[in-house]
């Protein structure tokens, strides 16, 4: 069954994509509301923080595979978790997996 990852960070850049998944994925803008971006000094990276009235830009990673998701999970395993969001794209609202950080 296909994936799709809304990536907001360090996912958005195409080395470590690339590096991680040995290829890029097909993608589309996205938006993710109630949150904020935020660099987390104690992550390292950017994390997300509830903010009801924030929007969250980022992309959208279509048609990932169970083998791409394992190993996004153990790009900083021990940081992040995998949770599920509705983000807004042009063809309108969709589910998708997103990492939050754990700190």
């Amino acid at each position: 069954m296909p994936h799709d990852v809304f990536a907001y960070g360090e996912f958005l850049k195409e080395p470590v994509l690339r590096r991680l998944l040995g290829r890029l994925p097909r993608k589309t803008p996205a938006k993710l509301r109630g949150y904020r971006r935020f660099l987390d000094d104690v992550l390292g990276h950017y994390n997300l923080v509830h903010d009801d009235t924030a929007i969250v830009e980022g992309e959208l990673l279509l048609d990932l595979t169970d083998d791409d998701l394992v190993v996004m999970d153990r790009f900083d395993t021990e940081k992040y978790r995998r949770r599920v969001v509705t983000v807004e794209t042009a063809a309108g609202a969709s589910e998708a997996w997103c990492y939050f950080g754990k700190a």
